[in-house]
């Protein structure tokens, strides 16, 4: 039994002869404008992870909060940094050693 085509309409548009999502191909358009060899190695690369991104259920917004919170030891304050200062001294700021 064949299935209807508007059943598949909620997917995205891809590639052609492919399954990669259109979006994911986003940093090709960077050749369009410095087409040189690095900045089409750069985008394949980058089509390639945003592709195996997509294909983990993860998006590239994700992979950049990733990246941040590895950068700075997987800790986050809860508190803005001012208060974080003026609360974590546990001797008067006048008093010396």
């Amino acid at each position: 039994m064949k299935i209807a085509d508007w059943v598949r309409s909620a997917e995205s548009m891809g590639l052609p002869f492919t399954n990669i999502p259109a979006y994911c191909s986003f940093p090709m358009l960077v050749c369009l404008f410095y087409a040189r060899l690095w900045t089409m190695g750069f985008a394949i690369i980058m089509t390639a992870v945003v592709w195996w991104l997509q294909r983990k259920g993860y998006t590239l917004s994700w992979m950049i909060r990733r990246a941040r919170s590895k950068l700075r030891g997987e800790r986050v304050s809860a508190r803005p940094i001012w208060h974080v200062r003026r609360f974590s001294r546990l001797q008067d700021p006048g008093e010396e050693y």
